[in-house]
């Protein structure tokens, strides 16, 4: 039986909760959060951008509960750590799991700054322990499909494609930290560097990049709100993604794609409700099986069984979220200067 313990007790700590304590040979044994009411259960019902469904009655006296999470680390005897605290927090926790020994499973983005990245990558390759970042979209059955699709040039290659991310501001959460953004690094470490991930995944690392965005205009102290980027590929497909928060905190979360290939385009849309979808040149279109469920669930049953197995993982080596985050970073400074920013990549 593996033993789970969580760090950080927000929507995203519900949703891995409720798949642990479903999974056959593992369980959740140890709870931590700084905030006492959420010790008492008031993650339970917090609510995000998708739903993750709900926990249910759940009786708190069976874990141990801690509110510090160095001490959870060292006194609950788990094997697994699930680090579901805010970014700028990641490295503290992960780090610490890892050199106690034990493997991680930690939500995106990896870190908020390249150097805590790094941190998280050296100390997952010193102790040879697995370290498992939450970049979810990776895994979302439309969005894997068009990979697949992509990658064996079934409609030739790629020559353009567009992707967006939009969403009211997300002002729910604790101390309100992601309208900080010295700590959050606002929607572009957020919400849009799923995109970034999906794109350095399917097309790779781009050799620039070309950003405009706001700042500060829907949280403060430096965040990027809103940010539209092209991806410089030499000889390579066009690549634009638009993502940000909007100041309506009710504006409803869309997430959505655009890909042209030779002698295709697939779209998806969840603003219409559009699954991914082939359209021909012809006039007609398709539709492709797509396996059940969401990139959540997909995403934690493929970290569990690399946990089980003892597997590396290859669908999302830490190495690439930390260079998700660089190409992020490269946008954010090609936001401020005005100039198209080169990507550095750590191989």
């Amino acid at each position: 039986m593996i033993k789970a313990g969580i760090i950080g007790l927000g929507f995203m700590a519900r949703a891995h909760f409720n798949r642990l304590q479903a999974r056959a040979g593992i369980k959740v044994t140890a709870l931590c959060d700084i905030d006492p009411e959420k010790l008492a259960g008031g993650w339970l019902e917090v609510e995000g951008n998708i739903d993750t469904g709900k926990s249910g009655e759940v009786d708190l006296s069976e874990f141990e509960m801690y509110e510090n999470g160095l001490e959870l680390i060292e006194k609950a005897g788990v094997d697994l750590v699930v680090v579901t605290t805010p970014g700028y927090l990641h490295r503290k926790h992960a780090v610490a799991a890892l050199e106690a020994g034990k493997d991680v499973i930690c939500e995106k983005p990896i870190a908020t700054t390249l150097e805590d990245a790094d941190a998280m990558v050296d100390a997952a390759q010193a102790s040879g322990k697995l370290l498992l970042i939450g970049q979810c979209i990776r895994f979302w059955p439309d969005w894997a499909a068009a990979r697949e699709i992509i990658h064996t040039k079934a409609y030739g290659r790629v020559t353009s494609a567009t992707f967006r991310r939009i969403g009211g501001a997300p002002v729910w959460a604790w101390e309100n930290w992601y309208m900080d953004g010295r700590r959050s690094g606002g929607a572009i470490l957020d919400l849009h560097v799923h995109d970034v991930d999906y794109i350095h995944n399917v097309f790779g690392v781009p050799k620039e990049v070309s950003s405009v965005g706001t700042i500060d205009a829907v949280c403060h102290d430096g965040g990027i709100d809103h940010v539209i980027t092209n991806y410089i590929y030499p000889d390579g497909p066009v690549i634009t993604a638009h993502g940000g928060w909007y100041i309506g905190t009710a504006f409803p979360f869309s997430m959505s794609f655009v890909i042209n290939l030779e002698r295709a385009t697939l779209q998806y849309n969840t603003d219409t409700q559009t699954p991914l979808t082939i359209y021909l040149p012809d006039g007609t279109n398709q539709r492709p099986a797509i396996p059940p469920g969401d990139g959540y669930s997909c995403e934690f049953e493929y970290f569990i069984e690399c946990v089980m197995k003892r597997l590396e993982p290859k669908r999302m080596p830490p190495i690439e979220a930390r260079n998700s985050v660089a190409i992020a970073l490269a946008e954010r400074e090609s936001v401020l200067t005005g100039r198209p920013t080169a990507v550095v990549p750590r191989r």
